[in-house]
Formats: structure tokens, C-alpha cells, sequence
């Protein structure tokens, strides 16, 4: 689902209620997936991880070959912080 931050907790509820109303015990995983930038606000992060979501899928560069080195400065300047 596309889904903005603002709406996850309806939709994650919403998805437990069909979980529940299927007759499934299991916990529903829930992964964000963002764009370069959209995951960097470690307020948001924070907020993701109060309403439930298991992952965050997060892609820190724009083309591969700058795909090393933003792991790393996303590791230094978001990860290492929460």
C-alpha cells in the first residue's frame, strides 16, 4: 500500500482487524520503504517504530555507485542516533 506516515495507524489497525476477522493468530510484519531523504528525520524513525512497523527499508543514495558510501553516512548520521 502506498501509504503516508499520517495514515499508518489506521491502515496497520485496519490490517489487523482482516487479519483477525481471517481467523489468523500470527502478527502481520509491516515494512516502510522510503526514498533518499524521506527516512533520514529521526523523529519520523521514532514514530514508525511507536505504531508498529518491523522494518524500514531505506535506499540512502541515488545511483549505485554512491551506494557505499551513503550507507555509511547514513549509518554515521541517522542510525547511530536512535
Amino acid at each position: 500500500m502506498n501509504t503516508p506516515a499520517e495514515a499508518l495507524p489506521t491502515a496497520i489497525a485496519d490490517l489487523e482487524r482482516m487479519r483477525e476477522a481471517a481467523g489468523r493468530e500470527d502478527r502481520i510484519a509491516i515494512t516502510v520503504d522510503g526514498r533518499v531523504g524521506d527516512l533520514e528525520d529521526l523523529d519520523l524513525l521514532r514514530r514508525l517504530d511507536e505504531m508498529g512497523v518491523d522494518r524500514v527499508i531505506c535506499r540512502p543514495w541515488r545511483s549505485s555507485r554512491d551506494a557505499l558510501d551513503g550507507m555509511t553516512r547514513y549509518t554515521e548520521e541517522v542510525l547511530r542516533k536512535l
